[in-house]
């Protein structure tokens, strides 16, 4: 039933995105007999007929086509595509995508030491406390963290937990923990995190400041209300990345693009 599953949001994924699909595409993807890729077809076709219609030997979209397995938002397929080509740094497997795709961001991240992260990240699954050694800006320190979360944001990754030492939840740059050791004592959960588990919704508009076509093609880009205002509703702990990164200064006109309103 799974991949089933798999293989009809495929099937979804070519006919919304690829402008439709083939048998023998569908067998290639995931290495079954061209004959097992046709049942599958047959078999998404029964469950639901007004989503696809034959052309040929190819297999698009119906009129009233609407996705059960997939959402049907460009944004979404975007991200897909970018996770799909970060898999393929990891795994050899076939690109449901099919589209060449280029993550510069990607060439931009710091370098991330290998047993480190592995520490880290075991003692984020398992719930267990380890002693960092961590290079801040104001110079070398060991502490003891308890791992809560995993973030990506400013383009580096970021572990947010319980610092034994400050006795407070911080985020730390996975980058610049150098070296990593379990500790023995007691985890401490996100449970008490405040900064965590409360939602902000923040606020920004254009900077009027910027040239006038600057703006509207702010207002374009993103998705603002008929105020002209663009709502983030985030974690308050991850609020100082979004107002970082929608707040910073613009190379080519020495301010920022938008202000908090």
């Amino acid at each position: 039933m799974k991949d089933d599953i798999t293989r009809f949001a495929f099937i979804e994924t070519c006919l919304l995105w690829g402008g439709g699909l083939t048998a023998r595409q569908l067998a290639d993807t995931f290495g079954i007999a061209r004959q097992n890729a046709q049942k599958v077809i047959t078999q998404y076709r029964q469950c639901h007929p007004e989503n696809i219609r034959r052309v040929g030997r190819k297999q698009v979209a119906g009129a009233d086509f609407s996705p059960h397995y997939i959402r049907k938002n460009a944004e979404a397929f975007l991200d897909y595509l970018r996770g799909q080509a970060i898999i393929s740094y990891y795994l050899s497997n076939a690109d449901w995508g099919g589209l060449p795709f280029h993550d510069v961001d990607r060439l931009l991240r710091p370098q991330l030491r290998q047993n480190s992260v592995q520490k880290v990240l075991s003692a984020l699954r398992t719930q267990q406390v380890v002693t960092i050694y961590y290079h801040a800006k104001s110079g070398a320190q060991e502490r003891d963290l308890s791992p809560n979360q995993l973030i990506f944001a400013n383009n580096r990754y970021h572990v947010r937990g319980y610092c034994h030492y400050s006795k407070a939840f911080l985020d730390f740059v996975l980058s610049r923990i150098t070296h990593a050791e379990p500790s023995g004592i007691e985890w401490v959960s996100s449970y008490n995190d405040s900064a965590w588990n409360t939602y902000d919704e923040l606020r920004f508009k254009p900077n009027e400041q910027l040239p006038t076509e600057t703006q509207e093609s702010l207002l374009h880009d993103f998705p603002v209300n008929e105020e002209g205002i663009f709502l983030v509703r985030c974690r308050r702990a991850l609020g100082f990345y979004v107002k970082r990164e929608l707040l910073a200064v613009d190379a080519r006109y020495g301010i920022s693009r938008w202000v908090i309103f």
